[in-house]
């Protein structure tokens, strides 16, 4: 175990140079006093740890990123290299930010569909129209020919073979027939007979008597 001794060559109290540490740097037994001198640290761990070691280097880092400067293809911001962007990355982005790239993104692709225009096969419409920016492939533009559903439809019609006939309409349903009326019965038929109503005996534990309608 090392034992310390106080540093009596050096007339002032030096501390720790790690901000959370601040200990007072004492002289270690058998250390010379150039290196007690040069030392700054009151420990080997303090020294791994110290954020102030590389600060320097860090700002010199901060300062070259900085320097390095673009202007946006979108906006004409002036915009550096990111904290933790590679050089190779940074010389390939052309945008200042995520918003600006999906701009970008979004022009380059409609400066891609307006180069490759069509005329709408109905005659009667003869109308320019591209391919739609949502939910069309560059295979079905390609077999695409009319500007909509309706021309669509016109020029189907009009290429057809077949002689296209409107379809008639059904004729209205017949009414139901209705039967002969009926006229008085040859045959006398009487009534039929009302019931009548008995009386039924039954025990007393079984409820009693009761009465009963019989024809």
């Amino acid at each position: 175990m090392d034992t310390t001794i106080e540093d009596t060559s050096t007339p002032t109290l030096r501390l720790c140079w790690k901000p959370t540490c601040q200990k007072p740097l004492v002289r270690r037994k058998g250390e010379a006093q150039s290196s007690f001198e040069k030392r700054k640290h009151c420990d080997m761990s303090c020294s791994k740890t110290n954020p102030l070691i590389r600060q320097p280097q860090k700002e010199e880092f901060a300062r070259q990123r900085e320097s390095e400067t673009k202007n946006c293809e979108v906006c004409g911001k002036e915009f550096c290299r990111g904290k933790n962007e590679s050089r190779s990355v940074f010389v390939n982005r052309v945008t200042c930010s995520h918003l600006c790239s999906g701009a970008k993104r979004s022009r380059d692709f409609q400066m891609e569909i307006d180069k490759y225009p069509k005329i709408c096969a109905n005659v009667e419409c003869k109308k320019t129209f591209y391919r739609r920016i949502r939910g069309e492939s560059k295979v079905r533009f390609a077999k695409r020919e009319a500007c909509c559903q309706k021309c669509e439809a016109a020029r189907r019609q009009a290429n057809s073979k077949h002689p296209w006939k409107k379809k008639p309409r059904r004729p209205p349903a017949a009414p139901a027939p209705t039967l002969p009326p009926v006229g008085a019965c040859p045959t006398d038929i009487p009534e039929a007979p009302k019931p009548t109503v008995v009386k039924v005996w039954r025990p007393e534990s079984w409820g009693g008597s009761y009465l009963r309608e019989v024809s």
